[in-house]
Formats: structure tokens, C-alpha cells, sequence
């Protein structure tokens, strides 16, 4: 075909594609765009982290002057990113938290950036690879979405120890390498001896991918029984994986029913929690119900992920917070702020507000308690009076105290 024929072959074609959008719905079309900017932005946003990871992960390799350039450079163009990230309106709906944590890691970025300019790299470094967290926070958190964007594939990983590989996969959505990294750290006696809490970590977040991602008991069994049988895992991990095993096969039992009734999830997940505080309290492993709340936490998402006439919303708002709570030790740690506080947010001056309140103010303020000397920063303070402002109807309402259960 000449040029002359290209040229009118599109001409016809926009042509074409002009006149089926002149008949769409324009809201359908700006939301096709809106989620195509997501899109766009996250995976630049997951390309960036991948490139920066790898040097994030080894102490050896931030450390050495000769990547100092490409660390402060990379974190730059990071903490540019996520705050275009934070600031964009076309997030996916359905999830409360994401406008919590991407705002968070644009904070915590932005923060690595200023101590890498002072010089502080250690607390530089633990920013930056706090990111994986975050992206694990919103990546594990349902099994919707691509599962591997192939980030991976130009990547060099050589430096890095099998649980440092695991995180990065995880971060950019390679759950099945994840897993193959897990299998390497459990056949291996090193890894073992020397991070039992790095095997414990891989192993509590290879469980999230099977229950949370891929929604599999049978999946998840083989990673209990791999605990089990590991040769040096600490016997406090092993008795952890068969309590596990023992609510893994309590779910390889229920009926395949596929339910979507936000008030049937949120009951489910009710039970769920009571099961999973009742095991952990049972038991001198704290950990023996993470089972349970890593399927209430998957739930109440499904049931927070219906938006219009959904009576049960604020309630799965407060109970999922409670869920994230339980899972915070899984540096998921944010979650359970972002919930407590859409559930203030979305049912000002009630008793549930007021008690989401709670929650979220104990946790905050004993965050700085822990840290000998600190202070509560203003912004924290005065973020904490906004809400208790949409929490109580007037001054000193919280004097009544009869709601609490």
C-alpha cells in the first residue's frame, strides 16, 4: 500500500472510532481514561521500585560509594512519582486504603530523600525499603488485578538473598517467583539459622498470597507442611504453621460458594475474627490465627468493595480495620489506620465513628510512646482533632462512654 493509501486507511479509521464514541456514554469513556492513568502511573511507579530495590536490599551495596549517585538520584525520581501518584484522582474504587497508603509512601519517600541529603543512610535505607511494604500492602490485598507485570525480567537480582528476592517479587506483583523464593529459604539451612524471623516474615507473606491473592487452601497447606517438615525452623514457627494447617483444612472443607452479599461477608468475617482471637488467645503462639484473619481481612475487602446501597459499608469499614490490625506484625501496618479512618469519614457523630476514633487515636499515640522522647508532631495532632471533631457531635461527648463494647 502506498503512502497515500496508509494516510486515508486512518483517516477512516479515526473516522470510525470518532463516530462509536459520538454514541458512548461520556462518563464511560472518562472513566476508561481515568483508569488508564492508574494504570500508566503504576506501572511506572512499579518500574522505578524495581530498579531501586535491588540496591536497597543489600546493606553492601547501598553502602558502597559507587552507587551513592544512582540512589539518591533513584529515590528522587521515586518520591516524585508516588507524590504524583498520591495526588491523582483516578484510583481504582472499592479500597478505602489506597488513598491512605499511596499518601503515605509519598510522605515516607520524601522523608528518604532529606535524610540521604543529611546523610543519615541508614534511616535513608529503611524508608526506602519500608516502600516494599506498601506496595505489598495494596498487591496482597485482593486477587484483583494482573499478578506478575513482568517487572522482573530486566532486572539483576544476583546480589540479593532469597527472602530480599521474595520481598521484591511480592512488591511487583511476581507472586510465583515469590514463592519459589520462599522454597529456596526453607530447604536451605542457612537462611534458616541465620533469619529464623526473615523465615517467619517470607512464610506469614507466601500465606497471604494463598489466602488473600490466589484464594487457595490447598496452596497454602503446602506452605504449612513445608514449615513442618523444614529441618531448622524454630519449633515457635512450627507450632505457629499447625495451628495453621489446622484452619487451612477447616476451609478445604466449606462449600465452593461464591458469595457477594456484603451483609453475608460481613458476617462471615465477624466469625472469622472471633475464631482467629480465640485461637491466638488459646494458644501461647500469638500467631496461631493469622489464618483466620487473613481470610476475614479478603471478606470484609469484598464486601467493602460494593459501594452504592451497601448498608453494611461503615460497619466493614470498622472490622476490617480490627482485621488489619491483627495482620500489622506483616508490615501492613497502615491499613489499619486507613480503615479506621474512611469509617469516621463515612459515619460522622454515631457510636461506630466514636469508636473507629479510639482505635485510631490509641494507635497513633502510642507509636510516638514507644519512641523514648519523641513528641506527637502538629500535623498528627491536628489531623487527630479533625477527626475526633467528625467522630463527637459536640465538645466533651466523650464523657459518655456507655457505647464501648
Amino acid at each position: 500500500m502506498n503512502k497515500r493509501g496508509i494516510i486515508l486507511v486512518a483517516v477512516a479509521t479515526v473516522m470510525a472510532v470518532g463516530i462509536q464514541c459520538a454514541h458512548k456514554d461520556k462518563s464511560e469513556d472518562a472513566k476508561a481514561r481515568d483508569l488508564g492513568q492508574w494504570q500508566y502511573k503504576m506501572l511506572a511507579l512499579s518500574d522505578a521500585t524495581s530498579k531501586l530495590l535491588p540496591l536497597v536490599a543489600s546493606p553492601r551495596a547501598f553502602n558502597d560509594p559507587k552507587n551513592e549517585a544512582d540512589i539518591e538520584k533513584s529515590t528522587k525520581t521515586l518520591a516524585s512519582m508516588a507524590h504524583s501518584v498520591s495526588m491523582t484522582e483516578a484510583k481504582p474504587s472499592g479500597d478505602p486504603s489506597l488513598d491512605f497508603v499511596s499518601g503515605k509512601f509519598s510522605s515516607d519517600m520524601n522523608e528518604a530523600v532529606k535524610q540521604l541529603e543529611m546523610g543519615n543512610r541508614k534511616f535513608a535505607r529503611f524508608l526506602i525499603r519500608n516502600a516494599t511494604s506498601y506496595c505489598i500492602a495494596c498487591h496482597t490485598r485482593n486477587d484483583q488485578g494482573r499478578q506478575n507485570l513482568n517487572l522482573s525480567l530486566n532486572t539483576d537480582l544476583s546480589g540479593m538473598s532469597a527472602l530480599d528476592r521474595a520481598e521484591y517479587h511480592m512488591a511487583v506483583r511476581d507472586f510465583d517467583a515469590a514463592i519459589k523464593d520462599f522454597d529456596q529459604v526453607i530447604n536451605s539451612a542457612d537462611a534458616q539459622i541465620e533469619s529464623p524471623q526473615g523465615l517467619e516474615n517470607a512464610a506469614e507473606k507466601t500465606l497471604a498470597v494463598a489466602v488473600r491473592v490466589k484464594r487457595d487452601p490447598e496452596l497454602a497447606l503446602k506452605t504449612v507442611q513445608k514449615i513442618m517438615e523444614g529441618k531448622w525452623a524454630p519449633v515457635y514457627l512450627k507450632l505457629n504453621a499447625l495451628s495453621w494447617k489446622t484452619a487451612l483444612q477447616e476451609w478445604a472443607r466449606e462449600p465452593k460458594k461464591e458469595v457477594k452479599d456484603p451483609k453475608v461477608l460481613l458476617a462471615r468475617a465477624k466469625s472469622l475474627l472471633s475464631k482467629g482471637w480465640k485461637f491466638s488467645a488459646s494458644s501461647p503462639q500469638s500467631r496461631a490465627g493469622l489464618v483466620y484473619f487473613l481470610r476475614a481481612s479478603t471478606n470484609l475487602h469484598d464486601a467493602l468493595s460494593v459501594t452504592e446501597k451497601n448498608p453494611a459499608y461503615g460497619e466493614a469499614l470498622y472490622y476490617a480495620g480490627l482485621s488489619a490490625e491483627s495482620l500489622r506484625e506483616m508490615n501492613l501496618w497502615t491499613l489499619h489506620e486507613a480503615y479506621y479512618e474512611a469509617c469516621i469519614r463515612k459515619q460522622p457523630y454515631t457510636a461506630l465513628a466514636k469508636k473507629c476514633y479510639l482505635r485510631l487515636e490509641a494507635l497513633q499515640l502510642s507509636a510516638f510512646s514507644d519512641l523514648d522522647g519523641a513528641y506527637v508532631p502538629a500535623h498528627v495532632r491536628d489531623h487527630l482533632r479533625e477527626l475526633r471533631g467528625l467522630a463527637e457531635k459536640g465538645e466533651g461527648d466523650f464523657l459518655n462512654w456507655g457505647f464501648v463494647e
